[in-house]
């Protein structure tokens, strides 16, 4: 069954003051705000394996968590609520710690990311709900061995949900519903047992849009597993844009220049252009040139490692190859089921 979208409540829940630190209780649990006036105050008094529980309210934080497996979780999901007002940038950002895990929870109206992993290895984002964001709903960004389940975004302007810059990820989204952002996933150069599954992707601008550029690292897009989700209706003309959603708009999945992914099994209806793009990227502004094939096969550790060409092109031409699509239930595109475009013959 599709997860469903969720209301903000129709009670708003009670703005919570900040005060004086007060000493926890020693048992792993910090209780906001009963013990720590803010759930910055928790997370930097938290200890690896401790949990960071928070009662219900508004809080308007922009919270850094810097200390390994720890957990913040929200006692009720609608009613626990960090606000950036439109003046703060990210709602949780988790800053090089490893084994996080943000759970249960609403963050909204933040500039730049609701729930924000960089650097991260074994992340957890866990029934988390993201509104009216100003970049991505729920970010990981060169980060690793990682988990989006059961989460909900809408209203970013690039992506309700995106995973980037890794190779190997090593990660899972699954059972979320993106809907009313510019791309209802995005992925610059993430790959390698990189799997979207039981998702619903719908009334984006475009619905899962991954990308090869050298504006990141761990270059190319390649081998993510698109199974088993519900890809319907993307071609909502008034969400939220960059202008890669305004030039994917009306496609159910777009690989921009990937390597190696494999698309199956997903129902993907009502599509103005198509239900399946394998298309060229064109990326203005290169970083570096076009790895070789041999560099294909570089993680990313390596492949970060490698020099800069000595020579850069203005422009890169991102093909699309060796990907596969197969049992797929694709109806209602309105210029083609499958579309694949190249300049290569080798594309595909």
């Amino acid at each position: 069954t599709e997860p469903e979208a969720t209301t903000p409540p129709d009670t708003e829940p009670v703005p919570v003051e900040i005060g004086a630190v007060t000493d926890g209780d020693a048992d792993g649990i910090l209780n906001v705000p009963d013990e720590y006036p803010s759930i910055q105050a928790g997370v930097d008094a938290a200890m690896p394996g401790d949990l960071v529980l928070i009662a219900p309210g508004v809080y308007n934080e922009a919270v850094d968590v810097v200390t390994d497996e720890i957990v913040v979780r929200g006692l009720e999901r609608e009613g626990v609520v960090l606000d950036g007002e439109f003046e703060l940038d990210n709602g949780i950002r988790v800053l090089g710690a490893q084994g996080v895990a943000v759970e249960n929870l609403t963050t909204q109206n933040y500039t730049d990311n609701g729930v924000f992993f960089t650097n991260a290895d074994g992340y957890r984002a866990s029934y988390v709900t993201t509104y009216r964001i100003g970049d991505y709903g729920i970010y990981a960004f060169d980060s690793v061995n990682g988990q989006i389940e059961n989460s909900y975004g809408a209203g970013s302007p690039d992506a309700g949900f995106y995973i980037g810059q890794c190779s190997p990820c090593n990660a899972v989204m699954d059972n979320v519903l993106s809907e009313h952002n510019g791309l209802g996933y995005s992925g610059t150069n993430a790959g390698g047992n990189l799997m979207i599954v039981n998702s619903t992707f719908r009334n984006n601008r475009a619905g899962i849009v991954p990308n090869s550029g050298s504006y990141e690292l761990c270059y190319p897009q390649r081998e993510n597993m698109i199974v088993g989700n519900s890809i319907y209706s993307n071609n909502q003309p008034d969400t939220p844009a960059i202008d890669v959603a305004l030039l994917a708009m009306g496609n159910g999945v777009v690989v921009a220049g990937g390597i190696g992914n494999t698309i199956e099994r997903n129902l993907i209806y009502d599509h103005d252009k198509t239900g399946i793009a394998l298309v060229p990227f064109l990326e203005e502004g290169a970083n570096d040139d076009l790895p070789t094939e041999e560099e294909w096969e570089l993680d990313c550790a390596e492949q970060r490692l490698e020099p800069l060409a000595d020579e850069i092109p203005e422009q890169l031409l991102w093909e699309s190859y060796d990907n596969v699509v197969r049992d797929n239930d694709i109806t209602d595109s309105r210029v083609a089921d499958l579309g694949v475009e190249g300049v290569s013959e080798l594309t595909g």
